[in-house]
């Protein structure tokens, strides 16, 4: 079962990667999905942190700064490998509950950075 209580934030490059994500991440109900390029705009705490697999690497630095830095919000970075989906944790344990509930609804493990 799905943690209902959790907030999480997805930033995306690409729009169809966005769709993609949302539709999996649907039964929660606080998914801001925000265009990377709004990422400097994103206020506040969010549980979980999801990042397109194609972000770009100065947005990509900026996300590690703002959430990473205290390496408890757990930061997952998508990835396209050889046509199918990874996950890897950037920042926070995969196996903390708002973790593992955006992992079993994007039905991915993540390998740790």
């Amino acid at each position: 079962m799905l943690d209902s209580g959790i907030s999480v934030l997805v930033l995306y490059e690409n729009f169809a990667v966005g769709a993609a994500i949302l539709r999996r991440l649907l039964d929660l109900p606080m998914v801001h999905m925000v265009r990377a390029e709004s990422v400097s705009a994103c206020e506040g705490a969010y549980d979980v942190v999801v990042l397109c697999p194609y972000l770009r690497e100065h947005r990509r630095s900026e996300v590690l700064r703002r959430w990473a830095a205290n390496g408890s919000t757990p930061v997952i970075e998508l990835q396209d490998v050889g046509g199918g989906a990874a996950a890897t944790m950037v920042s926070g344990h995969a196996d903390s509950g708002p973790a593992h509930t955006v992992l079993s609804a994007l039905r991915l493990d993540a390998a740790a950075a």
